[in-house]
């Protein structure tokens, strides 16, 4: 077992250090499956990915147990030339699971910004699934529907 303990919450050494303990958990020590959405419109290319794992397995008294484990990640990549003219970016997306929402979003260098970074250890979304994403800027709005690839 590994064990940091911070001096704060924003300490960037404390978050660095344990995505790659997460990274390491989930990706190298369980057995993972992808799913990835994708999509685009005249203006965005979007994706949306979830890798996740679940098995279930017996303890010594022949109970089942579940063990499960997702995380996701939406990336939005403006298609245009003129990514410093696009500011404040809202976004909601919409899944079978839920949904989630943010404002004030900036594109990257690369006029990349990204979205609905969620891990949990709940079910991962059920095939076959859409991923619906809505995002307004500079007084513009488009909806994307994000299809899972084969």
């Amino acid at each position: 077992m590994i064990l940091y303990i911070p001096k704060s919450q924003k300490d960037y050494a404390y978050w660095d250090l344990s995505q790659k303990i997460s990274n390491i958990v989930f990706e190298k020590l369980n057995p993972t499956k992808e799913i990835s959405f994708k999509g685009e419109s005249s203006t965005w290319e979007a994706e949306y990915k979830s890798k996740y794992y679940e098995y279930c397995m017996m303890d010594e008294n022949e109970m089942p147990h579940m063990d499960s484990y997702n995380k996701s990640v939406g990336s939005v990549m403006y298609k245009g030339k003129d990514i410093k003219n696009i500011h404040n970016i809202k976004y909601e997306y919409k899944n079978i699971h839920g949904k989630g929402s943010a404002t004030g979003v900036e594109l990257n260098e690369n006029g990349t910004a990204y979205f609905g970074c969620t891990e949990s250890n709940g079910s991962s979304l059920p095939e076959p699934s859409i991923v619906t994403l809505t995002i307004e800027w500079n007084d513009k709005k488009e909806t994307i529907e994000l299809k899972k690839e084969n």
